[in-house]
């Protein structure tokens, strides 16, 4: 145990953010620290509230306060005080994005020191490094505008044609009478609001759903001074179909739109002059079709001394995304149709080339939702970084992640106002022989129940989405189905394709898509909890509004 702590501590001392009981402790530095215990027992209290946020804020505070004005804010969490604290990063459960424009290699960095080596040695010159970029007007196809594909939207969908605006023409959620959408058309001042849609004349009609984005001559008072107005198919595309706010319409849009790759690129993103530049015989498009272990034989064939300081940095990029296990993605996979899995791999994988050292790393069950294979890689790909100067502190409840710890600290004994306390603090081995409730778990045989038998089947035949070769399969109904594999074997797209099969029907998706983004949101009023409370409120305090 002594051993250890050879390389210095984090000590904690007296930390009751939330429900944490004056809590101090020391974490080894250099080391791997898991934290375990029931869920609410106060780990996320101690890792992320109380140490990621000093570390932050802290950070922070070393920037002129211009700067900081610009950066998050971190709140001062309840701790007398932590020592030895190094940098904290912080690897949360957060999707990557679902932005249509955003890619594997954008993301990570990669495309833009491929363009800038397409522009620095492709045949034939074609332009700077913007002149092969599919999200800037020097590159991007001008068909569909750098996203590989074209949408055509059925505007009979959105529209109920015997209605008016003041009636609810628009039927598509968010376009209701007196949303914020909605004045967008109803206090533009051009159009009659009771006059039904069928009888807009062909002039008024292509105004009120084609009309590219512009600016109003003559708006009446209550339009935004800066406002432009946009006709409803493409306001559609832009701001829900084509952004990540899209994700959450997913059942209702699949029946209003019909995608295929681009007419004039064919899914490359990219303008007949940006292709023209080709390194080793392929133009930059043909590279990001690549899966990363090709891209690594086709980096490895480039001689030119001009390009030696982006090969270098390319491969190491691409091969710590290979290292971790995601050797079979390419470069041009969008970011939307990746997998909780393997989102969280390229988070890490980010910063395995990193050449930063002495930084705390701080993940939030990164086990969550993979493969034993996939937690193996990542377990290495951590070790990777704790060999490389860093401290590791994960928040986790899986046995394989546990193992892999050097130090165990356990909170609890139970959850919420029961917990808050360490209750153990040592080595996996310890932890086995140790009455806590996680060791007694860890020890517990599992054990299966009887199968049930299912009362019918949900079948899909011959899907095809993604990476998913003509799949045709069923389900049965009534009983609990696990649907297994390594991450981005196609599991997610299964899914995709049986929840398309039941749109009509009532389901529950329970993703891992944020339950809002308004800060002003709470449990409470996420499980409508909120109203019937502020009535009894109100009742026993003589029917005063609350």
């Amino acid at each position: 145990m002594t051993d250890l702590f050879a390389d210095g501590t984090i000590s904690i001392h007296g930390a009751q953010e939330n429900n944490l009981k004056d809590v101090s402790l020391d974490i080894p530095k250099h080391k791997t620290t898991v934290f375990a215990g029931l869920s609410g027992s106060g780990k996320s209290s101690l890792v992320f509230d109380t140490l990621a946020a000093v570390s932050r804020r802290e950070l922070n505070e070393t920037f002129p306060s211009f700067t900081q004005q610009y950066l998050p804010k971190y709140g001062q969490p309840e701790v007398n005080r932590i020592d030895n604290l190094p940098v904290a990063i912080v690897v949360e459960q957060k999707p990557i994005g679902g932005n249509s424009r955003s890619t594997l290699a954008t993301y990570t960095g990669i495309y833009s020191v491929l363009r800038l080596m397409f522009s620095r040695i492709g045949q034939p010159w074609v332009g700077y490094s913007e002149w092969f970029s599919f999200n800037l007007p020097q590159g991007m196809c001008p068909k569909c505008q750098g996203l590989g594909f074209v949408d055509d939207v059925d505007e009979r969908q959105l529209i109920d044609p015997n209605k008016s605006l003041n009636e609810g023409a628009m039927t598509f959620a968010g376009f209701q009478p007196g949303t914020w959408r909605w004045k967008e058309y109803g206090n533009s001042g051009l159009f009659d609001l009771d006059k039904k849609i069928k009888d807009y004349t062909d002039e008024e009609y292509d105004l009120f759903m084609h009309a590219p984005q512009q600016k109003l001559k003559n708006p009446p008072a209550n339009w935004g001074r800066t406002a432009l107005y946009e006709g409803l198919v493409p306001r559609m595309l832009r701001s829900v179909i084509h952004s990540a706010s899209g994700r959450h319409h997913e059942a209702a849009l699949s029946k209003i739109v019909t995608r295929k790759p681009c007419p004039v690129c064919h899914g490359t993103r990219l303008n007949k002059k940006a292709l023209t530049g080709k390194i080793a015989g392929k133009n930059i498009a043909e590279v990001s079709d690549m899966d990363l272990v090709s891209v690594l034989k086709f980096l490895d064939n480039i001689s030119d001394p001009k390009a030696k300081t982006m090969v270098r940095e390319l491969h190491s990029k691409v091969q710590a995304l290979v290292d971790i296990g995601l050797g079979y993605l390419s470069l041009g996979r969008g970011t939307d149709t990746l997998s909780g899995g393997e989102a969280q791999r390229i988070k890490i994988a980010k910063y395995l080339t990193s050449s930063l050292s002495d930084l705390v790393y701080v993940l939030d069950e990164p086990s969550v939702g993979l493969h034993p294979h996939d937690i193996k890689l990542i377990t290495q790909s951590l070790k990777k970084l704790k060999e490389h100067g860093n401290t590791i502190i994960l928040v986790d409840h899986n046995p394989a992640i546990i193992s892999t710890a050097d130090y165990v600290v356990e909170m609890g004994p139970q959850a919420g106002k029961n917990g808050g306390q360490v209750t153990f603090t040592g080595t996996y081995d310890e932890l086995l022989r140790s009455d806590t409730i996680t060791g007694k778990m860890l020890r517990e045989k599992i054990t299966f129940p009887k199968p049930r038998e299912p009362q019918s089947w949900l079948n899909v035949n011959h899907v095809t989405s993604h990476n998913l070769k003509d799949v045709s399969t069923r389900i049965p109904q009534g009983v609990m189905t696990v649907i297994s594999g390594p991450a981005g074997s196609g599991k997610s797209t299964l899914v995709q394709a049986f929840k398309q099969q039941v749109s009509d029907q009532d389901y529950i998706d329970l993703s891992q898509d944020f339950v809002g983004l308004n800060i002003r949101s709470t449990p409470a009023t996420y499980l409508n909890i909120l109203n019937p409370l502020r009535k009894l409120f109100s009742k026993a305090n003589n029917g005063v509004s609350t």
